[in-house]
């Protein structure tokens, strides 16, 4: 008998990193990197569309390193 839970992949909106999840849960927007970030930056100041675009440009040319 297989015990594996099936799990649900969902895509950062920042990364494209996979995250993989035990439920669909649209509230999920970004991996737990992406969100540590994120959160850090909320404690300065909103960062604005245009922000947080050229934060997930930086992340993925240092991923491609």
């Amino acid at each position: 008998m297989d015990t594996m839970k099936e799990t649900i992949q969902q895509t950062c909106r920042a990364c494209d990193q996979v995250i993989t999840l035990s439920k669909p849960r649209p509230e999920v927007e970004y991996c737990l990197r992406c969100t540590e970030e994120i959160d850090s930056w909320h404690h300065t100041h909103a960062p604005t569309e245009d922000e947080l675009d050229c934060w997930a440009d930086l992340w993925e040319s240092q991923d491609k390193r």
